[in-house]
């Protein structure tokens, strides 16, 4: 039933059109075996490997796939055991890495652009198999002299001995003893040995063995029996070099066997490239969307097209929309003839079937489609002769099996339900049909002209009419859909504006009869009150959007005002705390000034009186201090520790216990000096580096003078690389000082320079 079904909605056609998609023989069998599927999982994956696909192919064009068929062939060839390739099939192997490296080659350029789309295959080079192959076989496919020594002196062998046979075949020929009976000059081959043409009475001449006449039987190819032998000698060289070159063949098959897996999975996934890329091309083809499948949900394709519609008309092609939403069960089209009711149900299956066997649809937006476990259709006349099945007989038995066959979550679509036999039987029977199916948890269309069934989708909540659309004025259907429209036949006013004599009209009206005439009344009736009702709803609405656009206006108007108070707010606290901020500014410069004043004049006092006031308390670095032994210096405090200060004295780092220093006021006081040069109890280190030159110098004389007076045998200058200028100009001074021994750089640190001291 199910293939039955995918044939009356068209589904083997979408699959042959994208077959023609197709680069090889496997991707068309992977094509021919797609049907509609009941695993979300598996349609997902892939609708979003086409999508990705498709995004790819849109930027970069087309994937270079060539038809690689061939290949698998030579894979099954290679499954024998004993099985030894041909020239031709190894390039053929060579010619399917060729199109891998052109495929990973796209792949590549599509990644590195960063589309962020570009689809996840990876595939082997093949570079060892595709240089093993060529090392052997040249492209012509000729075996090539280095594919062995023995080959190689086989075959020079050979072409020397041709040259030999060639050489005495001509000096035969050229002899005054048979050039009479040379018919042409020229050598040739026959039964692969070589002869010369010559006239048939040669034998009184020389003796030979003739292989071959012309056709007109006036020359004989005959081989002189002096280049017998050598003859004898080509063939039998010819059939080693033909048993080399097997057993060449043999042992590049091997090779070729055991990587057979790799060449295996590199065609696997370029005939799963060739699958995906046929879908991606026909959804480019017919501008088709991904249609986003749910496990439930309702059926919603907006602008909707059926292929072969496209296909037929062009852009004159009228998109449909579908609409069946999940409360909603039955749908019942009704309409003229040929007004379309037949396209929109086969529309409907068709995309349907489309969607649940992973494949874009021909639409607009993102349809949504719920997930049915089977699609089964009814459509056209079934009429079987040879069983002697009428039509109405062989349709109710397809929907008896259908029926039978439905467990729940079908969708199942009916042309015509009940047609064919009494209507109102028929009509009865088709309500009974749809009730039972709705029951079962499927979902229902169907097409009809049955007035009874127009009135079961007014009087039933889970079903809904739509109508096809017809033009009553010019009597042409303009094939999209109404919903909750009910669509009438028009049968007789059609007949009447075509010129149907209004006799046979009017008593066509006598005979439909006052209760079907009532119906289509009532019908037309309903569907004006609906007219209205639909035209009172959509002034409602736009009433009611009219209040919310007020609404928002007014919401609008009052943010800007709230926004603009909160601005000038800001702005006026802004500036009283800039004001703010300017008094305190005044006030604090105005105190310093007074301080300053004072301390100024307590100064001047000072120095008139000659009073240098010290203390031992509050001494920080940058304090100007005496030390209170040596002599009374005076220095600059430099750093502070627990019981001790580091003075600088002169270029000289100082530790004094914290007792035997006093701060001297009114001395120059120094805030962080840019370098400092300190020597605890003179441990033989100098540190100079970021000093200039002439003080740097200065510091190293003092520093060396101090080292020679306590006894030191060396000390070490720390003065770093930089360029160099500083470095040299030390190393050179301490050279010329005559109490230095050496000068040498230390050899774990560059940057310093070890003096030994005599």
């Amino acid at each position: 039933m199910i293939e039955k079904s995918l044939e009356y909605l068209d589904f083997p056609k979408v699959l042959e059109i994208l077959r023609s998609y197709c680069a090889t023989s496997k991707g068309k069998d992977l094509i021919s075996l797609l049907r509609p599927s009941s695993d979300v999982g598996e349609i997902r994956s892939r609708l979003e490997r086409t999508r990705a696909l498709c995004e790819t192919i849109r930027i970069h064009g087309k994937i270079p796939l060539e038809d690689i068929s061939a290949v698998r062939a030579i894979l099954r060839r290679l499954c024998k055991e004993n099985s030894v390739l041909e020239p031709k099939e190894f390039l053929g192997i060579i010619s399917f890495v060729d199109v891998c490296r052109a495929v990973q080659e796209y792949l590549r350029k599509a990644r590195r652009k960063g589309t962020g789309t570009a689809p996840p295959y990876e595939l082997d080079p093949l570079s060892d198999i595709y240089a093993t192959i060529r090392r052997v076989i040249n492209p012509e496919g000729f075996i090539e002299d280095t594919a062995s020594p023995e080959l190689a002196r086989l075959r020079i062998e050979l072409a020397r001995l041709k040259e030999r046979v060639k050489k005495r075949l001509e000096e035969i020929m050229q002899s005054e003893t048979i050039g009479g009976v040379v018919q042409d000059f020229y050598i040739t081959i026959r039964n692969g040995r070589y002869v010369i043409p010559v006239k048939p009475n040669f034998n009184q001449f020389f003796q030979g063995i003739v292989h071959d006449h012309s056709m007109t039987l006036k020359t004989s190819f005959v081989e002189p029996v002096e280049v017998v032998e050598m003859n004898n000698a080509i063939n039998m060289l010819s059939s080693e070099i033909a048993e080399e070159e097997r057993r060449i063949l043999n042992k590049l098959t091997d090779l070729l066997r055991v990587q057979s897996e790799r060449i295996e999975k590199n065609l696997k996934t370029m005939e799963e490239i060739d699958f995906f890329q046929a879908l991606s091309l026909f959804s480019l083809e017919f501008d088709c969307v991904m249609p986003e499948v749910k496990e439930k949900g309702p059926i919603r394709i907006e602008s909707a097209l059926n292929p072969f519609i496209r296909l037929a008309k062009g852009e004159k092609a009228v998109p449909i929309d579908i609409i069946l939403d999940e409360g909603k069960h039955a749908m019942i089209i009704s309409g003229p003839n040929a007004g379309g009711k037949t396209v929109a149900l086969k529309t409907i299956g068709l995309l349907v079937t489309m969607a649940l066997s992973g494949l874009f649809i021909p639409a607009k937006g993102r349809p949504e489609i719920p997930l049915f476990s089977a699609v089964y259709a009814v459509v056209g006349d079934e009429q079987d002769i040879m069983s002697e099945l009428s039509s109405f007989t062989s349709h109710m038995g397809i929907i008896r099996d259908i029926y039978g066959a439905c467990r729940g979550r079908e969708l199942v679509l009916i042309d015509e339900i009940g047609g064919n036999t009494d209507p109102q039987e028929a009509s009865a029977l088709a309500c009974a049909i749809i009730d039972s199916f709705v029951e079962k948890g499927c979902k229902v269309v169907v097409t009809t002209h049955s007035n009874l069934l127009k009135a079961y989708g007014e009087g039933h909540e889970f079903a809904i009419n739509v109508a096809t659309a017809f033009d009553r004025e010019s009597l042409t259907p303009l094939y999209f859909l109404e919903y909750g429209e009910v669509g009438l036949s028009n049968a007789l006013e059609t007949a009447k504006r075509l010129g149907i004599p209004e006799k046979i009209i009017n008593r066509a009206y006598e005979y439909l009869g006052k209760a079907e005439s009532l119906l289509s009344g009532l019908l037309l009736a309903l569907k004006e009150e609906r007219r209205q009702v639909e035209e009172e709803r959509s002034e409602l609405s736009r009433l009611k959007e009219d209040l919310r656009e007020k609404v928002e206006r007014i919401r609008g108007k009052k943010e800007e005002l709230l926004r603009m108070l909160k601005e000038r707010f800001e702005k006026k606290v802004k500036e009283v705390e800039s004001e703010l901020a300017e008094a305190k500014k005044e006030m604090v410069k105005a105190e310093r000034a007074s301080i300053s004043r004072a301390e100024q004049r307590i100064r001047r006092l000072r120095e008139e009186l000659g009073i240098r006031k010290t203390t031992e308390e509050g001494i920080r670095p940058g304090d100007f201090v005496r030390i209170k032994v040596l002599d009374r210096r005076e220095g600059h405090v430099v750093e502070e520790d627990a019981d001790s200060y580091v003075v600088k004295i002169g270029g000289l780092m100082r530790r004094v216990r914290k007792d035997l220093v006093e701060r001297v006021e009114g001395g120059e006081k120094k805030g962080e000096e840019r370098l400092g040069v300190f020597v605890g109890k003179l441990r033989g280190d100098l540190n100079v580096r970021g000093m200039r030159v002439e003080e740097a110098i200065e510091e190293v004389e003092r520093f060396v003078d101090r080292a020679l007076a306590l006894g030191m045998e060396s000390v070490r200058i720390l003065h770093g690389i930089g360029t160099g200028r500083l470095m040299n100009a030390i190393r050179n001074h301490l050279k010329a000082m005559p109490y230095v021994k050496g000068v040498r750089l230390d050899e774990r640190n560059p940057g310093v320079t070890v003096v030994e001291l005599r």
